[in-house]
């Protein structure tokens, strides 16, 4: 995680991965609130793919996968899809996957609102990459996207029956939920106010 942190860092001169003001708390706000949202993933029955939206810099879906890779040596591997609209982000992603050789991770590019064979990656060729990654994932998380209410109907074609969405939230966006959906609420004691919205029963 410490070399993430540094890459992160460094990369950050060259291209806004994490607000100029924020890079110096790096620790408390960015990567201790994802690994809060990794705390809130599945155990019983733990998924094979996590998607992560919006993933700009891997906040959270890096620190995400770092965590599983050090935490689960003697599960099958869950592997971490991280989906930024971004070309140059996605570059970076996959530089950290190169650099701390990773192989939980597939950074993809594209537009999470259109289907996921609509997407291409630095790690896998574009052609045949909707039948290396799944259309439909069990669980997707999101930290600074968009509203819960508004991430739970633009993902409903990734999210698999049965499926969650987790959704890093502040006191401003907790409240913003969909209507006729089930809701779980996990409170961050360590940061007032924020935490993680849980939203599953799919349409």
């Amino acid at each position: 995680m410490v070399a993430y942190a540094a890459l992160l860092k460094r990369w950050n001169n060259k291209m806004n991965l994490v607000g100029r003001q924020d890079i110096d708390r790096l620790w408390p706000r960015h990567i201790e609130d994802s690994l809060f949202l990794y705390r809130c993933l599945p155990v019983s029955t733990p998924a094979s793919w996590v998607l992560d939206v919006g993933s700009g810099g891997g906040l959270p879906g890096m620190v995400l996968a770092i965590a599983d890779s050090i935490t689960r040596t003697d599960e099958p591997d869950r592997k971490f899809v991280l989906f930024d609209r971004s070309d140059r982000k996605v570059r970076f992603l996959t530089q950290v996957v190169a650099e701390l050789k990773l192989n939980n991770v597939i950074p993809v590019s594209g537009d999470y609102t259109q289907p996921m064979n609509a997407a291409t990656s630095g790690l896998l060729p574009t052609v045949g990459l909707s039948s290396a990654l799944p259309d439909q994932f069990p669980v997707i998380c999101a930290r600074a996207v968009a509203p819960p209410d508004e991430l739970w109907d633009n993902l409903q074609h990734l999210l698999a029956d049965n499926g969650e969405l987790l959704v890093a939230c502040g006191p401003q966006t907790r409240e913003q939920l969909p209507s006729g959906v089930r809701v779980e609420w996990f409170e961050n004691q360590a940061s007032e106010g924020r935490g993680v919205v849980r939203l599953f029963g799919k349409k």
